[in-house]
């Protein structure tokens, strides 16, 4: 089985962890294969999102959150401050943690 660790851009330039599993496992409380497990972790991105708001096929409203980019095409890179870096590393060092015993 192989577990990856992903990121999901969120409102507040934040970053949600989760675990990705190929081949799909069966979830424990309903029985039924999944490929992710979200973590309920956090991170500051590094990077700026804009949240775009979009209608889908079937009439429902979706947000889809999307890197700003400056003139010359590279991402816009956010400064964090040395307590929110301190925070992303201990998160990062949990979720591997995580990732190890799955």
């Amino acid at each position: 089985m192989k577990v990856t660790l992903r990121e999901k851009p969120i409102k507040g330039n934040k970053l949600k962890l989760y675990l990705d599993f190929y081949p799909a496992i069966k979830y424990p409380v309903t029985g039924k294969l999944t490929r992710r497990e979200f973590l309920e972790l956090y991170i500051y991105s590094e990077y700026e999102y804009e949240e775009l708001e979009y209608c889908t096929d079937n009439g429902n409203v979706a947000k889809k959150f999307n890197r700003i980019v400056d003139k010359n095409k590279n991402p816009k890179k956010i400064r964090l401050e040395p307590l929110q870096r301190k925070h992303n590393k201990d998160t990062f060092d949990l979720a591997e943690n995580i990732k190890a015993q799955r």
